[in-house]
């Protein structure tokens, strides 16, 4: 039963570009060194169902909206219909060209519904529902598909970093949450 191949984990992550990233950043410790700000997140803005703890995924996304992840372009306010000729100005075909070359400008946007599409597949027993291995599960997948400028790739040339992006926003957000937990875990 155990030999069976579906079972090891190792094998899975060759397969699974999410599950190797998990193991890889908890073959590194990136996931012990992170416990307290994740789980106390978790907990706080989790409820206990029964025996487990869980966290919707409308409020998964809360955290992210709370923590200024959510991406939402920008209105350039020049909605008003132009005229074919400015004063003095270039005639109608080079307007018309420079109009052709704003609308080239790629928009990136990354909303809420970006956010439940990219973390769909992660569940506990309810569909909705998010263990805590699948929170981080849904912090994965939203790091791969996240739209980040070619600025922050610059930066952020690892998946590590990646995910460190998150967690330094999730951290600032909820510093005296994580606080809190720390101190109740370790003086109980």
């Amino acid at each position: 039963m155990f030999a069976d191949s579906e079972l090891d984990i190792k094998k899975n992550s060759k397969n699974d570009e999410v599950l190797k990233q998990m193991l890889d950043l908890g073959n590194e410790g990136f996931w012990s060194e992170q416990y307290y700000l994740l789980a106390a997140i978790f907990t706080e803005k989790g409820m206990p169902r029964g025996d487990l703890h869980e966290l919707s995924k409308d409020e998964f996304v809360e955290i992210q909206k709370d923590c200024g992840l959510i991406i939402v372009p920008k209105s350039s306010g020049d909605d008003a219909p132009k005229k074919d000729t400015k004063k003095g100005g270039k005639p109608a075909k080079e307007d018309a060209a420079e109009g052709e070359k704003k609308e080239e400008a790629v928009v990136i946007k990354f909303d809420e519904g970006d956010f439940k599409n990219a973390i769909m597949n992660s569940c506990s027993f309810d569909d909705d529902q998010l263990g805590y291995v699948d929170f981080i599960e849904g912090l994965v997948r939203v790091a791969l598909v996240y739209p980040f400028s070619e600025e922050q790739l610059a930066e952020l040339v690892n998946f590590e970093l990646k995910m460190q992006f998150f967690l330094q926003a999730m951290d600032e957000k909820y510093k005296k949450i994580k606080d809190d937990f720390h101190s109740k875990m370790n003086d109980p």
